[in-house]
């Protein structure tokens, strides 16, 4: 009798074939998602160098042309804007780039018989160049950051900058009748958006007496006279000795006291703001020192130099952590501690540094070079 019985795949083939399949299906899509999850930070961190690049080169730029004579100035400030957390104010007298003869409208300065006007960054017309004095080759810039306007509590900043020519002229940066009123307020008046999505911004300079950065402790404001400086008066007489320790009682009127930093350096943490590393899964009061993320994983690692996010718009430095919880300290980077609650972002981004020696540097000011 012929055996009719086909030959096929029992139960249990079947089975571990379809277990193979669906292992195989799962590691496929996981190594299709870790693909897009590096794209995706790839991306990111290409979109964060190219706009703190763009920072770093302006502000670099305009330091390297600080003019070291004696109508040159040099005044950072940081914690310039009262309520204001992080943000700093820098004012400097510095060449005009490629010379006065190149630029469109101060080549034609001075001729007209009203020297009444002042040039802000904008052309005021024809008939209006020639209202403005000569600039004699120098002009004022000044850089302000400021919490986004829009919405402060997002801890997101903004960079501004401003020209302003002939220097000291009436209504300029440096102009001593506006003092009282160098507010938030007036820098948005007064100068132009360069750049968002800004965690931090901080410029440190470096004295001939300083023996390291000691970028932390200044950031936090611990510094002091043998570290890095968060303010710098060139002039030695604008800010008081408390602010800036080589500060001297009338040395304003003195050019020969000037002094200027060995170096300047850039820190600037950037972010994506639609892209948060992670999420408060808990409130953090004002005195809790344990917070709840939604999850850990993109925060930085035990290991990284940089232990700093941004939970709204307070900074706080992490320490031991779980899957989920970490134990963080509070008030860094002169920061104040303030309530957030579940669902408030917590950004990371990157930080970008960059250290440049100034051309204008003085090794030696007066008090030392007569010992």
């Amino acid at each position: 009798m012929m055996n009719t019985r086909r030959a096929g795949f029992t139960v249990l083939e079947l089975l571990v074939a379809m277990g193979l399949l669906a292992a195989l299906g799962a590691f496929v899509m996981q190594l299709v998602a870790n693909s897009f999850e590096m794209y995706r930070k790839g991306d990111s961190r290409g979109d964060l160098y190219t706009n703190a690049q763009h920072i770093i080169e302006r502000i670099e730029e305009d330091l390297v042309a600080v003019h070291p004579g004696p109508d040159g100035r040099l005044l950072l400030e940081a914690d310039a804007f009262t309520g204001v957390g992080g943000g700093f104010l820098l004012r400097m007298v510095r060449s005009i780039p490629h010379g006065e003869a190149e630029h469109g409208v101060l080549r034609k300065s001075g001729t007209s018989t009203n020297l009444a006007g002042r040039y802000s960054g904008v052309d005021p017309g024809i008939t209006a160049r020639g209202e403005i004095p000569p600039a004699s080759g120098l002009m004022e810039v000044a850089w302000a950051l400021l919490p986004d306007s829009l919405d402060e509590s997002t801890g997101f900043m903004t960079l501004w900058r401003g020209v302003s020519a002939p220097a000291f002229a009436e209504g300029g940066f440096f102009d001593v009748a506006a003092d009282e009123t160098r507010d938030a307020a007036w820098v948005r008046a007064h100068m132009q958006p360069v750049a968002t999505d800004i965690l931090g911004c901080w410029l440190l300079a470096l004295a001939q007496s300083s023996v390291d950065w000691d970028e932390e402790l200044v950031l936090d404001g611990k510094g002091d006279a043998t570290r890095s400086f968060p303010n710098w008066d060139s002039t030695r007489g604008i800010l008081s000795q408390r602010l800036f320790p080589l500060a001297r009682a009338g040395s304003i009127t003195v050019p020969e006291d000037d002094i200027y930093p060995r170096a300047v350096r850039v820190v600037i943490q950037v972010a994506r703001r639609d892209r948060p590393e992670a999420w408060l899964r808990t409130r953090l009061a004002e005195t809790d020192d344990v917070a709840g993320f939604t999850t850990t994983r993109q925060l930085p690692a035990d290991t990284d130099a940089d232990q700093c996010v941004k939970i709204g718009s307070e900074w706080v430095q992490l320490g031991a952590r779980s899957s989920s919880d970490a134990s963080v300290r509070r008030g860094v980077r002169r920061s104040k501690a303030s309530y957030a609650g579940p669902g408030t972002a917590v950004h990371v981004g990157r930080v970008f540094r960059s250290t440049l020696a100034i051309p204008a540097r003085r090794s030696f000011w007066i008090e030392e070079e007569n010992r």
